[in-house]
C-alpha cells in the first residue's frame, strides 16, 4: 500500500455525487492500492478484509460498488473512475485520471502489473482528448 494525495475538491466533485457512499469511499482506498501507472488488481475479497474489517460488507457488495466507479454504457454523465482489462484470467483496472492528480515518487518501482490491453488504452486516450 502506498501514500496517496486526496484532494478536498474530491468531496464536492459532481461527478462523485452520483456515486453511492460505499463505491465513493472504496474509490479512495483503491488509491492506496494502484501503482504508480494507475494500476490495480481485482480482489474483492482482499478488499473486504484490508478496507472494511469492521463493517458488514460482502465481497459481492464490494464488486457492485467498484462496478459503479467503472460506470455503465446507460449513464453517458459519468465519466468511469476505472476501465477494467482481463489478462490471463486475472482482472484489473486502471484509473484514467491518476497520473494526473498523483505525484509519483522517484522511488516507487515500475509497475509489475500488466498494462491495459489496446482496446482499454483507446478509452483512455479518448477520455484524454475530451478532458
Amino acid at each position: 500500500m502506498r501514500a496517496r494525495i486526496l484532494r478536498p475538491e474530491f468531496f464536492s466533485d459532481a461527478q462523485m455525487c452520483l456515486l453511492t457512499e460505499g463505491a465513493r469511499l472504496l474509490y479512495e482506498f483503491t488509491w492506496l492500492l494502484c501503482d504508480r501507472d494507475g494500476r490495480i488488481q481485482l480482489d474483492y475479497e482482499q478488499w473486504r478484509a484490508q478496507f472494511f474489517p469492521l463493517c458488514d460488507y460482502s465481497a459481492e457488495q464490494i464488486s457492485g460498488y467498484f462496478a459503479e466507479l467503472c460506470g455503465s454504457e446507460d449513464n453517458g454523465n459519468f465519466r468511469p473512475k476505472y476501465y477494467r482489462y482481463q489478462i490471463d484470467g486475472e482482472w484489473y483496472a486502471v484509473c484514467p485520471t491518476f497520473t494526473k492528480h498523483q505525484r509519483i515518487h522517484d522511488n516507487e518501482p515500475p509497475s509489475g502489473l500488466p498494462p491495459p490491453p489496446e482496446e482499454v488504452l483507446a478509452k483512455l486516450k479518448l477520455r484524454q482528448q475530451n478532458s
